[in-house]
């Protein structure tokens, strides 16, 4: 919102709309995704048998999640359906509805946040089910 003040192109300006309610809908959808995506790397960490292959996973996590993004711009098709059920870019998809200004339903909300959370409590019982191993956590 700051950032906005000190545009002083009109074009942009009317291009991406950024309020209040924007920063609560960009809230609302990455908090889930954040969650998602610290769960995934506790779990590579516990997983990985040291510290460099713990954070090769998490390398893996980071490409993955900067990449997925990128999908739409090789395809014709533009905010498909079928693009919420995709982690990233689920998330990339609503919040570029926002900021053009279109209308965002509550499935668009949801969807991609339920699919989120799904995936962190997958990854946080794959994590305790790790931990329950005395080999986890003394050595392998």
């Amino acid at each position: 919102m700051v950032s906005m003040q000190f545009v002083s192109s009109e074009n942009l300006a009317a291009l991406m709309q950024f309020g209040t309610p924007e920063i609560l809908l960009f809230l609302v959808l990455l908090l889930p995704f954040s969650a998602m995506v610290a769960s995934l790397n506790m779990l590579a960490a516990t997983y990985g048998r040291s510290h460099k292959e713990a954070q090769t996973y998490a390398s893996y996590i980071t490409m993955i999640v900067n990449f997925v993004p990128i999908i739409p711009l090789f395809l014709t098709v533009r905010d498909a359906p079928w693009q919420l059920l995709v982690p990233a870019l689920g998330q990339q998809t609503v919040l570029m509805r926002a900021l053009r200004g279109e209308a965002v339903a509550a499935v668009d909300i949801l969807l991609p946040s339920a699919i989120a959370l799904a995936l962190t409590t997958a990854a946080l019982l794959l994590q305790a089910r790790l931990l329950r191993n005395e080999r986890i956590i003394f050595s392998r």
